[in-house]
């Protein structure tokens, strides 16, 4: 994960919040809020998704562009997670009043996208020049990694494939496990090379 920082993103998830909250908000506000805190949102979720998609191809020590596609990172930024989108999670955490528990949503969701477009980018460009390619699961390597993903650590996949952990989780990248406790406040990422 060359670009992406957590520390920057607390830092500016912070910023955003504090831009929009304050105390004794009417329900109107919060709506307003809502709105402003999205926009913010998806302009920092589309530059982790093209981040990626550069990390990626520099990983893979190839020198090619992408055709943009406009739908598909829209897809990836606002998919639907258990009933709701990035949208309705803003909305629940401007309700409760937490930074905590917002600064955990933009990390989150940052992650996702990011892994979620590096994924697609290793498999697109693979494809497109009829190439095979590995992706090698990292952590932290600190006290904070949970034993799931440190299980995880160095396994070296096909592009494309899936990581599978010890308790029968699977993911094709950090953020794409089918279990939430695998995916909140992970801070793992992929390394990709041609094969």
């Amino acid at each position: 994960m060359k670009g992406f920082s957590f520390d920057e993103l607390h830092i500016m998830s912070a910023e955003i919040y504090q831009r929009y909250m304050t105390a004794d908000m009417t329900q109107y506000q919060k709506d307003k809020a809502v709105e402003g805190i999205f926009d913010e949102l998806l302009d920092l979720l589309i530059y982790y998704y093209l981040l990626a998609e550069q990390d990626v191809i520099d990983d893979l020590g190839l020198n090619v562009v992408l055709p943009e596609s406009i739908m598909k990172m829209y897809d990836t930024i606002i998919k639907d997670i258990d009933g709701k989108n990035i949208k309705d999670r803003i909305r629940d955490h401007v309700n409760e009043g937490s930074l905590g528990l917002f600064t955990t949503l933009v990390d989150s969701e940052a992650h996702r996208v990011y892994c979620t477009a590096g994924e697609d980018t290793a498999e697109e460009v693979i494809r497109s020049l009829g190439l095979s390619g590995t992706k090698s699961w990292m952590t932290m390597m600190d006290d904070k990694v949970r034993d799931t993903h440190s299980y995880l650590q160095s396994k070296k996949v096909p592009i494309g494939e899936e990581f599978f952990t010890y308790d029968g989780d699977s993911a094709l990248y950090p953020g794409g496990f089918k279990s939430a406790e695998n995916n909140v406040n992970c801070r793992c990422f992929l390394l990709y090379s041609l094969s």
